[in-house]
């Protein structure tokens, strides 16, 4: 912050958010850009390895849900800190 007075608990929370929100939003969309970039690499390794893409499909449903997996174990570990 460029301000250097004393700001409360409640705004130093508030601006945590805000801050938190922008760097889970940025962060966010790179792994999407990421992803989707990696989409074709997959089928045609997929395809020259096991000569279908069902191996591909699989790999995304499984890393889908581990990202949910990581996502819900953030969230809770911020809402039990946010209960103290």
């Amino acid at each position: 912050m460029p301000n250097k007075r004393l700001v409360s608990h409640e705004q130093a929370r508030l601006n945590a958010t805000r801050e938190g929100a922008a760097v889970a939003g940025f962060s966010g969309a790179f792994a999407v850009i990421r992803r989707f970039s990696s989409i074709p690499q997959s089928y045609s390794f997929s395809l020259k390895a096991t000569g279908s893409v069902t191996a591909a499909f699989i790999g995304f449903i499984l890393f889908s849900c581990s990202l949910s997996a990581a996502e819900l174990v953030v969230l809770f570990a911020q809402r039990r800190r946010s209960k103290c």
